[in-house]
């Protein structure tokens, strides 16, 4: 395991090919989640055969069952958790932002390939002031290109949108 100090007051953490650099807490806080997934894949209670001794198909295990972008079917409990996290670690106070980063959720985790305004309304957080009206903040975000119209007040989740949440959202945390 290697650990350096970054000049930023940031600090990376490489073991073997996982490697995770950002701010002290954030490395911490994956650190963990990655020991704890490397626990329950080698546990024996998980499996009936002995681990596999492929670095390289352990270190893909670990990277799946680490990554925030990995697609699992969770409860609706669950996914209005994830949102909340989410807000919270981008600081996000902007509608249209939570509006785009609640239907990738719904996508990701409840295979929801259409939202609705009222499927907005039942995951928004209060995190986020709500909107007088969800149906124009959709036509609104939509302007954005971040999602698509697929009907009367339906949308879907545009490849701009996805982008946002997966690319530009970690980039944005990267440069605080």
């Amino acid at each position: 395991m290697e650990e350096r100090e970054l000049k930023n007051g940031s600090c990376r953490v490489r073991i073997g090919e996982i490697e995770i650099e950002g701010d002290a807490d954030f490395v911490k806080s994956i650190f963990k989640k990655v020991i704890e997934a490397a626990r329950e894949i080698l546990s024996p209670e998980n499996s009936n055969t002995a681990p596999d001794t492929d670095p390289k198909k352990n270190s893909q295990a670990l990277n799946k069952a680490t990554d925030p972008t990995e697609p699992r079917t969770l409860s609706e409990g669950e996914v209005r958790k994830l949102i909340r996290e989410f807000l919270e670690r981008y600081d996000i106070k902007k509608r249209n932002e939570a509006a785009v980063i609640i239907a990738y959720h719904l996508n990701k985790y409840l295979n929801k390939k259409e939202i609705s305004p009222e499927d907005l309304k039942k995951f928004w957080d209060n995190k986020v002031k709500p909107p007088k009206g969800f149906v124009q903040l959709l036509r609104d975000t939509s302007k954005k290109q971040w999602f698509e119209r697929t009907g009367r007040n339906t949308y879907q989740i545009a490849p701009l949108g996805i982008h946002f949440v997966e690319e530009e959202l970690k980039r944005k945390l990267a440069g605080k």
